[in-house]
């Protein structure tokens, strides 16, 4: 029989969901990091022990900068250094792992400043050790470090009595308080201005209770403490206000940085534009999946590591039977066309599978088709005006931005990956396979190459 039962097509669509990450143990993950046929990681390196060692190997509390391109697999790995730092014994220094998913507690559409992180860090690191105390998290809510910072704020100058944080109980501290951070601008501003003009007072009283949080973690039998606050790079405003949206981010990792350093480890994931507008030597920015090199051979490792990756969701002998005859071709182009985009290859899978028909194999057409829809995503991203240095990043593998619209232009592109980021023993950059096909920037690569062949 060829093709699949609807079952199948419904089972495997589901195990295709392109924005969901992956926690440790879930058999759809694929090593992506491993070294390959040819030894080489396709990501330049094993991310989670990279990371990891930063913070085994530190005598003091490490601030660790992580990002990447949307759907890169950020979340996926961050859960996995999470259990590899949480466990102990000689595998694991067990630390007590928090995660703050920054897309729940912050608003990622507005400018950004310090008391709205560590408010929010102040809050998911007490529930985390409530539960390490065997206690109920929501204690949190009633008399714990958050609410005495707050009742410091209130007295001080932002006055509980005239901002309303709780549904009807004024004055309260509970979640009310993150989430009039998150959802009412003018709270959000009031408790800015006030930590600002306190804000030796303010920085104090957040570190004093992340120390006195670690030293309770540590009488639980963790060895201290790491907060990781992630999906922050996901950042990017509206198109009226995207500008002073990331101009706050900067601020908040160049001038504010030393306010977010804490007396334990945290790692907060930037927006990739960040990485390029500060220049940050030790920041750890994840690349796609190495498909091909610099000069546009196949790479066997990425290959490999994304064929895996199918595989994974879908089983090679159903894979076969979707596909039909050829599904190792098929699928190596498929693989190719996403640039090496895990996200973008998962989504592929998932339009596949939602085309498919019961107990029939897809066509040919049916499969240009969807590789067709792609491209067009990427045709209305890029205008004409962008045709020129697009092409010299594909011909030249690098990228500098130039003034203040060149990077707002970059910004963009890096955020819907026309612009992809490589890593061998260097770092180097190329743009999306269907921008690469694109008539205009088809024809300035071919014209760039002509000189530089000439």
């Amino acid at each position: 029989m060829t093709g699949l039962s609807f079952e199948l097509i419904k089972k495997y669509y589901n195990l295709c969901k392109p924005e969901e990450p992956l926690e440790p143990g879930n058999a759809r993950y694929a090593p992506i990091d491993e070294r390959g046929p040819s030894g080489h990681s396709p990501r330049g390196r094993n991310w989670v022990d990279h990371l990891a060692r930063q913070v085994e190997l530190s005598d003091t509390p490490v601030l660790l900068r992580f990002t990447g391109l949307s759907g890169s697999g950020k979340s996926t790995e961050l859960k996995r250094l999470m259990k590899a730092l949480g466990e102990s014994g000689p595998d694991g220094p067990h630390l007590l792992c928090v995660y703050i998913d920054a897309e729940k507690e912050v608003d990622l559409y507005n400018t950004v400043d310090v008391p709205d992180i560590l408010m929010n860090l102040v809050f998911a690191a007490e529930r985390q050790v409530l539960v390490a105390e065997d206690k109920n998290p929501d204690d949190a809510l009633k008399s714990g470090y958050l609410t005495r910072i707050w009742d410091w704020l209130s007295k001080t100058e932002v006055g509980a009595e005239q901002v309303n944080v709780s549904g009807g109980m004024p004055g309260v501290a509970d979640v009310g308080i993150t989430l009039a951070l998150k959802t009412q601008p003018s709270f959000r501003e009031q408790v800015r201005r006030a930590a600002t003009r306190h804000i030796d007072t303010f920085l104090r009283n957040v570190r004093e209770a992340f120390t006195q949080m670690e030293a309770r973690a540590k009488q639980q039998g963790y060895s201290g403490m790491l907060l990781v606050f992630d999906s922050f790079e996901k950042l990017s405003g509206t198109s009226a206000n995207w500008r002073e949206v990331l101009d706050s981010a900067e601020r908040l990792f160049d001038a504010n940085e030393p306010c977010l350093r804490l007396p334990v480890h945290v790692l907060y994931t930037i927006p990739p534009a960040l990485a390029f507008r500060l220049h940050l030597p030790d920041n750890n920015f994840m690349p796609m999946i190495k498909l091909r090199d610099r000069n546009g051979d196949e790479c066997k490792d990425g290959l490999a590591a994304a064929r895996e990756l199918v595989r994974r969701r879908i089983p090679d002998d159903h894979l076969r039977d979707l596909l039909g005859p050829g599904v190792e071709r098929i699928i190596e182009q498929v693989i190719l066309s996403t640039g090496g985009y895990p996200r973008e290859l998962v989504r592929v899978l998932r339009t596949l599978l939602r085309d498919a028909e019961p107990n029939a194999t897809l066509g040919h057409e049916q499969i240009r088709r969807v590789l067709t829809e792609m491209d067009d995503s990427y045709r209305v991203l890029v205008h004409e005006q962008h045709f020129e240095w697009l092409a010299a990043v594909a011909v030249h593998k690098s990228f500098a931005a130039q003034d203040d619209d060149h990077h707002r232009d970059a910004d963009a592109m890096f955020r819907n990956n026309v612009l992809l980021r490589y890593h061998n023993d260097a770092l180097w950059f190329d743009i999306h396979p269907a921008v690469k096909k694109i008539p205009g920037v088809k024809a300035e690569i071919e014209r760039l190459q002509s000189a530089a062949d000439a």
